[in-house]
């Protein structure tokens, strides 16, 4: 019962990496097009609160499913 549990969190998380994974890739899409016009300063914010937080968060939940993955 307890691995089928674990399982069912592991791909859980795994969705939600997925989801992460695919919003970095979209915001990273997104500060690569900014016009120069709107501003470096935008560029920034999208980059500081948004883009690098996900990608830390993405890194942490690959080492998060690796140590479960290691553990069943």
């Amino acid at each position: 019962m307890a691995i089928i549990l674990l399982e069912e969190v592991v791909m859980g998380l795994d969705d939600v990496r997925d989801s992460l994974a695919q919003a970095v890739t979209v915001l990273e899409g997104l500060v690569e097009d900014i016009h120069p016009d709107l501003g470096e300063h935008l560029r920034e914010m999208l980059e500081q609160t948004l883009l690098v937080p996900l990608q830390s968060h993405v890194t942490v939940l690959d080492k998060i499913l690796d140590q479960v993955a290691a553990g069943l």
